[in-house]
């Protein structure tokens, strides 16, 4: 990642103070604690559960930036309403029984997200790529403070260190560029509301690669979802980006 940023955006990267880099080094610790609830709590519950309660987290942003002064408009609630919908019908096997700690650990997951989406946006400064690199980095740095109480396990063959390595840039990566990036253009929350479409996509893939059969409910939740970024997206983009500038 540092030697790619060394071609596209080396200039920004100089102009950053070194406060500034110690909190995006800082802000990686967010991520590493998502990562870690995340891969904890779905080996406590189902997880139909954990993908339910996780993407609460857009109505979490959507309450945290109304007490930090940030105006949402009508279309904008509307569309947290229809995704959250979307999301527990695309969803149809969900249910509240089983591990409490594991249900608590996908609301901690999806509290962590939130304010990571709040964070973001202040830290990031117009400069979300080379941003996205300091936390990483400063993600990578927490879990390898863990090494020594979790230790190091080798892939047993190269098919699984493939697949280890396509988990760790096209599903982590990427996605960390590409999110910082939507929250730099169009505001924290106006873009977690848009990240819901993720389960849509996961029922997309599972039709596609794996042959799963979608029940008519989940076709109905992802068209709640659909309807609800549509319908964001219809918003003028100059009252949208407005709050991302503040």
């Amino acid at each position: 990642v540092w030697i790619l940023l060394q071609f596209w955006a080396p200039a920004r990267q100089a102009n950053r103070t070194n406060l500034e880099r110690v909190k995006l080094l800082l802000s990686g610790t967010l991520y590493a604690g998502a990562a870690l609830t995340a891969f904890v709590g779905l080996e406590l519950v189902p997880a139909s559960t954990f993908v339910v309660l996780f993407f609460t987290y857009p109505a979490m942003v959507a309450v945290m930036s109304v007490f930090l002064g940030r105006r949402l408009t009508s279309v904008a609630w509307i569309s947290l309403v229809l995704t959250l919908i979307g999301v527990a019908l695309t969803v149809p096997d969900f249910s509240l029984g089983g591990n409490v700690v594991g249900i608590m650990l996908a609301f901690l997951n999806a509290f962590i997200v939130a304010v990571y989406f709040l964070i973001a946006e202040r830290i990031l400064k117009g400069h979300a790529i080379s941003g996205s690199a300091y936390i990483i980095t400063g993600t990578f740095l927490v879990l390898l403070l863990l090494l020594p109480f979790q230790g190091l396990r080798v892939p047993p063959n190269l098919l699984t260190l493939v697949y280890l390595v396509a988990l760790s840039t096209v599903s982590t990566v990427l996605p960390i560029f590409t999110m910082n990036l939507g929250i730099k253009l169009v505001g924290p929350a106006p873009a977690s509301i848009v990240s819901a479409i993720e389960p849509l996509l996961s029922m997309m893939v599972a039709l596609i690669f794996l042959g799963e059969i979608i029940l008519p409910v989940q076709w109905l939740g992802a068209a709640a979802i659909v309807a609800g970024v549509i319908i964001l997206q219809a918003v003028p983009t100059r009252k949208r980006a407005a709050p991302a500038q503040e």
